[in-house]
């Protein structure tokens, strides 16, 4: 009998340290794929964008994106590639594409190739020239805070205060986006439309500031259009966080 239990004692230290290896290992995986993907951002924004230096005292001041980026040279590794979104002073340094639905890129890089992180992509509904009044730009929540983890830091009035614009540069011309709300919501909230009036774009626009979780001087009734920055938020199933901007070409 104590034979039966050494050796049944033994089977289950063996099985709980083959778990804990697979667990291990895993996790291990995951890490390196965060850190591939990662790294593969990173040397895609050395060859591709470059800081701008502002202009001397002496020169009239001119409104410009801090970045500039080589479409021309970007476009030749990935013609899905639509603009690039940039935040100063947080991650969010990332280029944008389109593909024909919106799931191609929910796990893949600019190469095809499977990436953890995915890349950030524009809703396939929008108008790539930014024709429509609502464009709507998706990406990942991910736990090693790259990609749009930053959007839920909107949660705290300081944040905002630290980080009122953001700026969306393409092909044909580069854009200003002053954030005006941020809220929790469904991932079947309304706001993912691309709206067919400016009527529909204020009244929700509106709804969205009355939720906001910061308080914004911008009033999107100004504008003629705005853009919707998405990532998942863990709240309750499928929450998503809102980030909203006026869209104003510089």
């Amino acid at each position: 009998m104590k034979n039966k239990k050494r050796i049944l004692l033994k089977l289950i230290t063996i099985l709980m340290a083959v778990v804990f290896v697979v667990a291990l290992g895993n996790i291990l995986a995951k890490l390196y794929e965060y850190e591939k993907s990662k790294q593969n951002y990173e040397q895609l924004k050395q060859e591709h964008v470059q800081v701008v230096e502002p202009p001397a005292e002496e020169e009239e001041p001119r409104e410009a994106a801090p970045i500039a980026v080589d479409f021309e040279k970007l476009l030749k590794e990935n013609q899905d590639i639509v603009g690039w979104i940039y935040c100063e002073g947080t991650i969010i340094n990332y280029p944008v594409v389109q593909a024909a639905d919106n799931d191609y890129y929910l796990r893949r890089g600019l190469d095809g190739k499977y990436d953890v992180c995915g890349t950030v992509f524009m809703d396939y509904r929008c108008d790539a020239n930014l024709t429509h009044r609502n464009t709507i730009i998706y990406g990942h929540n991910m736990r090693n805070h790259t990609m749009f983890s930053v959007l839920e830091q909107y949660k705290k009035q300081s944040f905002y205060e630290d980080h009122p614009v953001l700026w969306y540069l393409t092909p044909h011309g580069d854009y200003k986006i002053e954030l005006f709300a941020g809220y929790v919501a469904p991932a079947d909230a309304r706001i993912y439309s691309v709206f067919d009036s400016y009527e529909k774009m204020v009244e929700q626009s509106k709804r969205a500031i009355e939720k906001s979780t910061f308080q914004s001087p911008i009033d999107p009734e100004k504008a003629e259009q705005i853009i919707t920055l998405s990532t998942c938020s863990y709240e309750y199933d499928d929450a998503r966080y809102i980030l909203l901007g006026t869209l104003k070409e510089i």
